[in-house]
């Protein structure tokens, strides 16, 4: 059995709002979000990346390798920016 350890405490996420704005302009409905984010230093996580992909709902699923985050995040039909920010950025934190 593999022990998974948690941090002490989050992290800072950057460029999330930004990214997500960009992503539910172009009328996201329902549907799952796959983003990319960057490690920097031991305090932060950088998002570079997010685009939505309507239909299928998938995850949330992280996974990190060396120093880069790639994510799936479900949107749900009514979900707005603030919904999924909230819950996205709670999730980033502790990666």
């Amino acid at each position: 059995m593999q022990s998974v350890m948690r941090r002490a405490r989050p992290r800072w996420v950057m460029g999330l709002r930004s990214r997500l704005e960009e992503a539910f302009s172009s009328g996201a409905v329902e549907g799952t979000l796959l983003g990319r984010a960057e490690l920097r230093g031991t305090d932060m996580v950088e998002v570079v990346d997010i685009a939505f992909v309507p239909g299928k709902l998938e995850g949330p699923s992280f996974e990190v390798s060396g120093g880069m985050v790639e994510f799936k995040f479900p949107v749900r039909d009514g979900e707005g920016v603030e919904d999924v920010y909230y819950r996205l950025m709670g999730k980033l934190s502790w990666v």
